[in-house]
């Protein structure tokens, strides 16, 4: 382990205290709790997952992303774009909007000062890394489970829930699933996509029944209606589809 993945621990481990005066029932909690209970920033689980903040040479950084088969997930696209005005974010004129011959639904954000601080939690030396006080909120962990998470069912039977976290380095993996033992889901195991890069091509996996179904319960609230075909609480005769 590097030394940065040892001080992200270091710190995550002085402010447990915090996590453990929080009962697991607040975790769980409701679309109406007030955001500083949700997340340290509300876009937070977006970038986890396919957010990024981008940056041209000799430019402020700005927010995208993109989603396939057109309008499909125009619902959590609006949800995103709430967060962006609920910091004073404006959007790039017409979007969001379908472009390509993929047929893509991007949302794009003007250059803006929340974002420049947000970048500079986010990327270190113009590689994304995993923000040393991001708070693994059930807000955060259905935005990050919406866009790079899946359920499915193995050939036992038996259910997988995977959360693809390809954009980073083993060492940035192993502190998300640090900060996931820390709000009270153990048992998620560090795998590696064996068609990927070993320098990234990381996810996180577990078939822990039990698990599963407190992950899903968690995030319930927050899923959007586009993406429930995702909420596969019990193991049936069809995989749900991977979208990671």
């Amino acid at each position: 382990m590097t030394i940065d993945f040892m001080t992200k621990l270091e710190e995550l481990q002085q402010r447990s205290s915090a996590v453990e005066q929080c009962p697991h029932k607040a975790l769980v909690g409701s679309p109406n709790l007030p955001v500083a209970t949700k997340s340290t920033w509300l876009l937070d689980g977006v970038i986890l997952s396919d957010g990024s903040l981008c940056r041209s040479r000799n430019s402020s950084p700005y927010f995208s992303i993109a989603q396939g088969k057109g309008n499909l997930h125009l619902d959590w696209i609006r949800k995103i774009q709430g967060y962006l005005q609920s910091y004073h974010i404006e959007l790039c004129k017409d979007y969001p909007k379908i472009r390509g011959s993929n047929q893509e639904l991007f949302l794009i954000s003007r250059a803006n000062y929340m974002i420049d601080y947000q970048y500079s939690r986010w990327y270190k030396n113009k590689i994304k890394v995993v923000p040393n006080d991001i708070v693994l909120s059930p807000l955060v962990l259905a935005d990050w489970f919406m866009g790079d998470g899946s359920v499915y069912q193995r050939e036992s039977g038996n259910r997988y829930l995977t959360l693809a976290t390809h954009g980073f380095s083993r060492d940035e993996v192993e502190y998300l699933k640090a900060l996931l033992d820390g709000v009270y889901l153990k048992g998620f195991s560090v795998n590696h996509q064996t068609n990927m890069s070993s320098t990234n091509g990381y996810y996180l996996g577990t078939g822990i029944s039990s698990l599963i179904d407190d992950f899903l319960n968690r995030v319930d609230s927050f899923v959007v209606p586009s993406f429930e075909y995702k909420m596969k609480r019990v193991a049936g005769p069809n995989p749900v589809p991977a979208t990671i």
